[in-house]
């Protein structure tokens, strides 16, 4: 619901500013957007040859957008933000590795936060002749993103005093997607439109993680270093659904000195 009041506000906000009387030609513009759902990381790391990975969708998903419109005003190029995104989760649960005996819970904090960034190229798909309120564009876009994920395990108490092992564990991940994604343009004004898209896209990511775990002897933790390479395909749903408001503005012309007479 929230993410429904931002994109209204957004929309008087770019409706008010952009009026009909803004001179031509197009030049530049920008695009608050939506993604209505999303897969994400939950937990994501590698230990020696195991290799974990667990995602959630997420449903609010907000993303800005800057584009540079060629000459002749029909393709474009944007640079957007295309996603970021924070969780902090604490999850108890027994662990097999705790004595039957006892009957302490552990705890485990994950911790995610991701950030990307998008290059895309607009290719206008309809013709010169059609309906201007009315434009259809295929997308070419290629996303790098970053991803970190944390993750600790601890007791709450101990009540028979023995020694309980306790891990914990950190993954940097590079990301990158590619794909294509077709968008229809309604034109509310010369300047305001309204975008529908469905991103079909392949994701992959390259995980470094660090693992830390107490062998029990007075020296504490041993890290291990592991990497390898996740296949997000079959893991997420490759399509989405992205609804945006857009802006397309203009560079103002210089003005002419005026001439002076002796």
């Amino acid at each position: 619901m929230k993410a429904v009041c931002t994109l209204l506000f957004a929309f008087f906000a770019l409706s008010s500013f952009a009026s009909d009387s803004i001179p031509k030609p197009f030049k530049w513009g920008f695009k608050f957007n939506y993604e209505a759902v999303r897969s994400v990381p939950r937990y994501l790391y590698i230990e020696d040859k195991k290799k974990a990975a667990e995602f959630n969708f997420t449903f609010l998903n907000i993303g800005w957008g800057f584009q540079i419109y060629e000459k002749k005003q029909r393709n474009y190029h944007e640079i957007s933000l295309s996603r970021i995104w924070y969780s902090n989760n604490r999850e108890g649960y027994r662990s097999v590795r705790i004595n039957a005996l006892d009957s302490s819970r552990m705890y485990r904090n994950n911790e995610n936060f991701q950030i990307g960034l998008r290059y895309s190229y607009y290719l206008q798909t309809s013709s010169r002749k059609k309906e201007k309120r009315h434009k259809f564009f295929l997308e070419f876009p290629f996303e790098i993103f970053y991803h970190k994920n944390t993750a600790g395990w601890y007791h709450d108490f101990d009540t028979l005093n023995n020694y309980k092992p306790s891990e914990a564990y950190e993954s940097d991940v590079v990301g990158f997607s590619f794909g294509i994604t077709p968008h229809y343009h309604y034109f509310i004004t010369n300047q305001v439109y309204l975008d529908v898209a469905i991103p079909v896209a392949y994701t992959g990511m390259y995980c470094f993680t660090r693992t830390y775990s107490d062998d029990g002897t007075p020296l504490g933790f041993v890290m291990n270093k592991s990497s390898g390479y996740f296949n997000e395909f079959g893991n997420v749903i490759p399509f989405s659904l992205r609804l945006s408001l857009g802006v397309k503005l203009y560079t103002p012309q210089k003005k002419k000195p005026l001439m002076t007479t002796q």
